[in-house]
């Protein structure tokens, strides 16, 4: 039945809510059912009142075979807007209920509903997505939990007075495990050559540990373990926490009898009583850090994962080669940078604390 204007009454109220709340007629002569009414009589009205703006013919007979029939089985192209049968939703939830890691495929056998159909209406009626779960360092218990939120607090407060003087009188730092080229050790030749000798003295790991304890004013350690020497308190005390003591903020701190505070984690070289006693001799002040949180760690969360990414790629020749590289990519970061890192440091600190401890 060709459609005019005397048989218009539900467009006409489609004009009117549009004249009322400026609604998009087009949009939501789509989005509603109508019976009575096939694709081809939509498609009539739309050239009539829209002319050039009308929405094409294909695009009204699709979205008719999506919305009604995601199964994609047999029905004509010009059957009326029909009502989505949810029962197949229902399904599909309780399925996921049971068991929310089940693959599409695994829905589908569950259910006995197509695959294209489980996932059209997974992702088009039920909106959702398949997402990773995501990685924490440890499972907190309520203890830890609580823990994480008194360190927090702290943290907050002394990352504010810290800035007062722009955290000259501050250093924060740890370790990690980087990757460079050794020397090699094999290389083809002729049977009769001899091979070229190799010095014993080359650095021949492909993995070092590299200590960084830096802050926004600059790098106060920046030191890589040798072979065969173990990260324990002892090389802890000597190589890194009497080279920050070396720093000239670390020195002003002490002739002004001001606070200098160094941060880091849990590691059992770091929380030992022998670093504990140094510390407290020596004028350094130990700003809290909860157990299992790289997330409110800047060297975790910022600064090892930036240089990484800037040394990506690059071949060195020595450890000392990559110190020296990892020294340059820190000169480079710029105030404003810094500033953001620090800022969002606190940031996360509040979270920590909004989520009750929870990793954020």
């Amino acid at each position: 039945m060709p459609i005019n204007a005397c048989t218009f009454t539900f467009f006409d109220y489609i004009r009117l809510l549009f004249s009322f709340f400026k609604m998009n007629i087009k949009e939501m002569v789509l989005r509603k059912p109508h019976n009575g009414y096939n694709a081809k009589e939509i498609y009539d009205f739309f050239t009539e009142h829209f002319g050039s703006d009308a929405i094409a013919y294909p695009t009204i007979t699709k979205y008719i075979r999506s919305e009604s029939f995601p199964d994609n089985e047999s029905h004509q192209t010009e059957n009326c807007f029909s009502i989505p049968d949810y029962r197949k939703d229902e399904k599909i939830q309780r399925a996921l209920e049971e068991n929310p890691f089940l693959s599409v495929r695994g829905i589908s056998s569950e259910t006995n509903i197509a695959p294209s159909t489980v996932h059209w209406i997974l992702t088009t009626r039920m909106k959702y997505e398949s997402k990773l779960l995501r990685k924490v360092p440890h499972t907190l218990t309520n203890d830890m939990k609580i823990n994480r939120v008194q360190c927090s607090h702290q943290m907050l407060a002394t990352l504010r007075r810290l800035k007062r003087d722009k955290f000259r009188y501050f250093t924060t730092g740890d370790e990690s495990f980087f990757m460079w080229d050794p020397v090699k050790k094999q290389i083809w030749l002729p049977i009769d050559q001899e091979p070229p000798k190799r010095s014993t003295d080359k650095y021949e790991s492909t993995k070092i540990m590299i200590c960084i304890f830096w802050s926004p004013n600059g790098i106060q350690v920046l030191k890589y373990l040798p072979e065969g020497e173990s990260f324990n308190s002892s090389y802890f005390i000597d190589e890194i926490l009497k080279e920050i003591l070396k720093d000239p903020y670390a020195r002003d701190a002490k002739k002004n009898k001001k606070l200098f505070y160094v941060h880091f984690d849990n590691a059992p070289a770091h929380k030992s009583g022998e670093v504990k006693q140094f510390c407290l001799q020596n004028k350094l002040t130990l700003m809290v850090h909860p157990p299992y949180s790289p997330d409110l760690a800047p060297s975790d969360f910022f600064l090892f994962g930036y240089i990484k990414g800037k040394c990506e790629g690059v071949k060195f020749t020595s450890p000392d080669q990559l110190i020296e590289y990892i020294r340059e990519i820190f000169s480079n970061i710029s105030v404003d940078l810094f500033q953001k890192v620090f800022q969002n440091w606190e940031e996360r600190l509040q979270k920590c604390i909004d989520a009750n401890g929870d990793y954020i």
